[in-house]
């Protein structure tokens, strides 16, 4: 697959992500925070959202920047090898009476709630920057899209396992952001050029293969993403070098532990 032709990263998206990164969001702020470093790094590792907060097991800080901004790591530029191979153990609340705003955030506005997090313990200070970087453009197939637009609108849900992403009355950043993180892709930056702007429901399942980053897959047994995402929801990804948002790293430190 191809595509010819310059793509280049919505401007207006790095604004509003400048935006919320100075604390214009509105969000709720993570009270207490424990944070303590992992002595077995090389064990199991565990990241989520709770009912009153975020906790994680073994996460590496050049994971819960990725989390925190919505970016692959060949995304994030200057920061020190320790970011990627030292992991911590995390505990986050937010007051009490903020618990019941959470059930309304969406997952990306959760994940924005690292950035403060990040600002106080590891002292991170970063801005935003392009680069020329191997991108997947996800567009509109030739015969449309496949998507159930949700009408009912009860809150955004989803699923995500090996060979499988389900979404309920989500947006396509949603899809987008799931689609990021899968090996057969390569963890490419994925950028969205469909112009779809509703909420969706979707059930996309291919099957999984070792290939990394190519459309050929050796099993035959199923689609592979590529013909499902086409298939299953009138959707395609096209394989082009292209300018991508990143993150450039000014400051950083290792948090003192609690």
């Amino acid at each position: 697959m191809a595509v010819t032709g310059p793509v280049v990263f919505d401007i207006a998206k790095i604004r509003l992500l400048k935006a919320v990164e100075a604390g214009g969001d509105g969000l709720p702020v993570f009270s207490v925070a424990s944070i303590k470093l992992e002595k077995s790094p090389d064990g199991p590792f565990m990241m989520g959202f709770t009912p009153d907060g975020f906790t994680c097991t073994n996460i590496k800080l050049s994971a819960l920047m990725m989390q925190a901004y919505g970016v692959q790591n060949t995304q994030i530029a200057g920061a020190p090898n320790w970011t990627d191979s030292t992991a911590y153990d995390i505990e986050a609340k937010v007051d009490s009476a903020d618990v019941a705003r959470l059930k309304d955030l969406t997952p990306d506005q959760r994940s924005q709630m690292l950035r403060p997090l990040l600002a106080d313990r590891f002292k991170l200070t970063l801005h935003w920057g392009t680069k020329d970087l191997p991108v997947y453009v996800l567009a509109i197939a030739k015969n449309g899209t496949h998507l159930r637009e949700n009408v009912s609108h009860q809150g955004e849900g989803g699923m995500m396992g090996r060979g499988q992403i389900r979404g309920t009355d989500a947006p396509i950043s949603a899809l987008v952001r799931s689609l990021s993180h899968q090996a057969e892709l390569g963890r490419r930056p994925i950028l969205d050029h469909t112009g779809l702007t509703g909420d969706y429901d979707w059930d996309l399942n291919w099957t999984p293969n070792d290939t990394s980053g190519t459309a050929e897959i050796p099993d035959s047994s199923g689609p592979s993403i590529f013909t499902a995402i086409q298939e299953q929801l009138g959707l395609k990804l096209q394989p082009q070098t292209a300018s991508a948002p990143v993150i450039v790293i000014d400051h950083v430190e290792k948090p003192s532990q609690n």
